[in-house]
């Protein structure tokens, strides 16, 4: 076996041995977030909600959530504003005006970020330092004005519920393709935010309200004092199934991006090291200069 060969059997073991490594909490965490900006860290399994952070009223109210280019990070945005919380540290960034709030879906592999009226799709940038971002329309209006929950999934697109059905998204030209009826019954208690889960391959969402009704105030339908559900969406048919009926009322869902692992940093940069060591110093004896 050559000395090559034995350094990347060796950087091999290391991988592995990350890979066998308890991962951080963050890891594939998707997060919910109320309309007084009280953070859940929502189980794709079960459904269950657990605290993360207490919210901030009087601040909001907050009607949506995306991931964000950042890890351990997510984007949430208020009537007027677009935030960004880190969640290991909780501090909340301001990044700009926003005047199409009722829901954010973030596309890594473009960078876009997405937001929506109800009744069109728009690409949003926000300039440094924070003022008011540019929303440029994608396409034509949608044929629903309801649209109030959008969600992307990598290799898939975006995906959005108006009335309680599910549609995909074409993030280049505004186009919808319908998907089916999420089986939910009640308008006033839709689907108000999705979020794709890639540890387990699932699709969830929040349901409660209508954010058409709630953008005035705190003294609204999707507030606290209202009970949620979390449903598993099944992206072949739209149909919902319910995992938790006794959720909080949760108006936006993000997935989070984990901080690069520092054991995988450390396996590879030993493994590198190593290499270089075992094939030794270049023999520069050798070289002739002409």
């Amino acid at each position: 076996m050559t000395v090559a060969r034995i350094a990347r059997t060796l950087l091999t073991l290391l991988v592995c041995l990350w890979a066998m490594m308890p991962k951080p909490a963050l890891a594939g965490q998707i997060v919910g977030v109320t309309f007084g900006r009280t953070l859940y860290s929502i189980d794709p399994l079960t459904g269950n909600a657990t605290l993360l952070l207490a919210g901030c009223a009087p601040c909001g109210p907050y009607l949506g959530a995306s991931s964000s280019p950042d890890a351990s990070s997510i984007f949430i945005d208020s009537i007027v504003n677009v935030h960004e919380i880190n969640l290991t540290t909780f501090q909340d960034t301001a990044r700009g005006g926003i005047l199409s709030p009722l829901d954010l879906a973030f596309d890594p592999s473009t960078k876009n970020l997405y937001d929506t009226n109800g009744s069109a799709l728009f690409t949003v940038q926000c300039p440094s330092p924070p003022s008011i971002c540019t929303e440029t329309q994608v396409g034509p209006v949608f044929p629903t004005s309801h649209m109030q929950a959008m969600g992307f999934v990598p290799g898939a697109g975006l995906y959005g519920v108006s009335d309680n059905f599910l549609y995909l998204i074409n993030g280049s030209t505004g186009a919808t393709t319908p998907v089916g009826a999420t089986g939910l019954p009640d308008m006033t208690k839709g689907i108000t935010d999705l979020a794709y889960d890639a540890g387990t391959g699932r699709l969830i969402a929040s349901a409660g309200c209508s954010k058409f009704a709630s953008s005035g105030g705190f003294n609204a339908p999707c507030d606290e004092s209202h009970q949620g559900s979390i449903y598993l969406i099944d992206r072949s048919t739209g149909h919902a199934t319910l995992l938790n009926g006794n959720a909080p009322l949760i108006v936006g869902l993000a997935e989070v991006v984990p901080e690069p692992d520092s054991a995988l940093l450390f396996a590879l940069g030993f493994g590198a090291l190593l290499i270089r060591s075992l094939r030794g110093p270049k023999n520069v004896s050798s070289t002739i200069i002409r």
